[in-house]
């Protein structure tokens, strides 16, 4: 196994996504290349960090914050019929800050710390 073909197998690798000559390959090659074993505990890492993300429910101060922004953001009505292109009354686009779509008048988003205790950012959180 060459180590442009290990490399590129890190990430397969890390979620157990090879087959087992592939995987025994693998591991013979990251024995003795540091390089890409390295890589794989990078990768091993983030898997693991994603599992761990996902597996969190969000906090409770999020869902009252999301539904009070929503109780407070007006709603426009349906879209016309894809033959006809004039917009609707009144209507403004993501972003211009007239749809209430992301936190114009400068909102934060509710945030929770690894405690679970809630506060609302001052900057969007990305």
């Amino acid at each position: 196994m060459t180590k442009d073909d290990a490399i590129d197998l890190t990430g397969a690798y890390a979620m157990d996504a090879l087959d087992p000559e592939e995987r025994e390959a693998f591991r013979r090659h990251c024995a003795e290349c540091p390089e890409c074993a390295r890589e794989t505990v990078r990768h091993q890492e983030a898997a693991a960090w994603l599992a761990l993300a996902a597996s969190r429910p969000p906090p409770e101060c999020l869902k009252v914050r999301v539904l009070a922004e929503a109780a407070r953001t007006p709603q426009f009505p349906p879209l016309p019929p894809a033959d006809d292109a004039t917009p609707p009354a009144g209507g403004g686009s993501a972003g211009d800050g007239t749809s209430g779509g992301g936190t114009a008048g400068g909102g934060g988003g509710a945030v929770a710390d690894d405690a679970g205790d809630c506060y609302v950012a001052r900057e969007p959180v990305v």
